[in-house]
């Protein structure tokens, strides 16, 4: 977040899909277990475990960006300023790259949508 503020950048969630398997109950202890699944030229995949008496009961997947007054902050640039420059991205999981191409595929026909209707 450092490098992020020496940039005036701002997280910003695109996407988000979530999983769970059995629900938490008001006031049932849970952790959060988070970690970058992975990164391209533009977006961040990370991935939040919800876990409850050592069992997986749910996952969040966010496909985010950092946003500056000048548009996006590259991933690879995170990294640079972080030391890690170079750092190969881990290939993600099959699901969350279909999950990627479909996520866009919608964006684009939102965007032929809103020009439908503007003219």
């Amino acid at each position: 977040m450092g490098v992020a503020r020496r940039h005036l950048a701002l997280p910003i969630v695109a996407d988000a899909f979530a999983k769970f398997r059995c629900d938490l109950k008001p006031f049932q202890a849970f952790e959060i277990e988070s970690r970058v699944l992975g990164w391209d030229e533009k977006w961040t995949f990370l991935e939040h475990r919800f876990v409850s008496e050592g069992r997986v009961v749910g996952v969040v997947v966010v496909k985010g960006v950092f946003r500056h007054a000048k548009g996006t902050l590259a991933p690879s640039t995170l990294l640079d300023e972080l030391g890690r420059a170079g750092e190969v991205a881990p290939e993600l999981p099959a699901w969350v790259r279909q999950w990627h191409r479909a996520s866009d595929g919608l964006s684009q026909d939102l965007r032929h949508e809103e020009a439908l209707f503007a003219t």
